[in-house]
């Protein structure tokens, strides 16, 4: 008799492992179909993204671990860091409320940023007073919100954004290695996930409105049936995989990204200068002008190499245009360097690494839509309002939440139909 899991996750670059784990762990029969390998193929590092971890109020113990369990938790001494040109900002440090006051940045939005990582009640009320500060105060609460939105907005303007990164909270990245991988991968197994990697998706079966079962193909073929599902792949991603399960999950065919984060790496010589900079800090050339291509830079080095790697934000017709990108690597390169005098740049690899980060209009973003269905839950690009960790975690918190709700009415069902047979039974024995 084949088996019927409670929960199937189909899981891409390590999304959606948490959730497998956590429930794994409730009880919950769980399956990860891991299909990375036909979506596409991209290194450990584009996967990761350009942001580390802030270790907000709303990130849960499990969470985090689950993060620890794939690499060394780095965490970065002076906390998130922005390398203005009149020098380097550091959020947790005993300079910092002087700092702040030195760049004119007023105690109501220094108290605003501070909040963004809790549920302060106030903090509507906090914002409408800082909409009404002249932008050179603001600036810090514009650029809070806008630094790991899902949605692009100007500065002066970036307070649209439903969320903040909480940059005065605990601040450190990941140093993954393969080790570190696939220990995550056997805590999920040692958890009671039943694992699926290296898959390719056939099919998506229906029952009516109801997701059914999964048919794959792997070290594991055939149909996976489940009472609920977590998709884990963007619309892009599941049209690289399916143009038919693109078009039923998606009914909708989404707008193109018009932003997105691309990865470049560059050699340093000499190397040991290199070691002066913090494992993470934000270059900004100019808080006036917009924070995107060369005029902001999160550069994030890697611990005991000569490399390191500068992320920026740029627009995506970019990437189909060389010779200009090639012209925002350049001023990369020459801001850098500008900031790191005696050191000389190289760049390594491809030019352009692939797009793992979109970044959408307001508009566009309000728009993005799924099938509807009692018991499938997305989990990808498209659905995190911010695209850092606590901006995905957040939503798979959510999911958890509805899962659980969902695991009431079927308890009660199943409840109501024993209490039937009980009853029948009962009357069946009667002479």
């Amino acid at each position: 008799m084949s088996t019927t899991y409670d929960l199937i996750v189909v899981s891409a670059f390590g999304r959606g492992q948490w959730i497998a784990s956590e429930l794994a762990g409730q009880g919950w029969k769980t399956a990860l179909v891991d299909v990375s390998d036909q979506v596409a193929t991209i290194s450990d590092i584009d996967a990761e993204g350009p942001f580390g971890l802030f270790e907000s109020q709303e990130l849960l113990p499990s969470q985090r671990a689950r993060l620890a369990d794939e690499g060394e938790f780095a965490a970065v001494a002076g906390g998130f860091t922005l390398w203005l040109p009149e020098g380097p900002l550091e959020f947790r440090s005993e300079l910092t409320p002087f700092l702040l006051r030195a760049r004119d940045i007023p105690e109501e939005v220094e108290t605003y940023v501070r909040h963004s990582g809790s549920k302060a009640k106030e903090g509507e009320r906090e914002k409408r007073q800082i909409k009404k500060l002249q932008y050179s105060h603001s600036w810090l609460a514009q650029f809070a919100h806008s630094l790991t939105a899902a949605t692009h907005h100007e500065n002066h303007v970036a307070l649209e954004s439903n969320t903040a990164a909480p940059l005065f909270s605990p601040y450190g990245l990941r140093q993954l290695t393969a080790t570190g991988l696939a220990k995550g991968v056997q805590v999920a197994k040692t958890a009671g996930v039943s694992l699926r990697p290296k898959s390719k998706i056939v099919d998506l079966r229906f029952d009516g409105k109801s997701v059914d079962a999964i048919e794959i193909q792997g070290d594991v073929s055939g149909a996976e049936r489940g009472r609920a599902f977590v998709w884990c792949l963007s619309y892009d991603e599941t049209k690289r995989v399916s143009e038919k399960l693109a078009a039923r999950l998606f009914p909708k065919a989404w707008p193109e990204a018009q932003w997105g984060w691309q990865r470049l790496t560059f050699e340093t010589s000499p190397s040991d200068l290199l070691l002066s900079l913090p494992l993470s800090v934000t270059v900004i050339d100019d808080v006036d002008l917009a924070w995107t291509r060369a005029n902001m830079v999160l550069v994030r080095r890697r611990e005991n190499e000569s490399s390191f790697d500068a992320w920026v934000k740029v627009p995506t017709w970019m990437r189909r245009e060389t010779p200009v990108f090639a012209g925002v690597v350049d001023e990369v390169k020459r801001l850098l360097e500008r900031k790191l005098p005696g050191v000389t740049l190289t760049q390594k690899g491809d030019l352009l690494s692939p797009l793992q980060w979109p970044i959408y209009t307001i508009e566009d973003f309000a728009a993005l839509g799924a099938a509807k269905s009692p018991n499938l839950f997305f989990d990808a690009p498209g659905f995190w309002s911010s695209i850092d960790w606590l901006g995905r975690f957040k939503v798979e918190s959510l999911i958890v939440e509805k899962l659980m709700k969902l695991k009431t009415i079927w308890d009660a069902a199943e409840r109501k139909a024993e209490a039937q047979r009980e009853r029948q039974s009962r009357k069946g024995a009667q002479p």
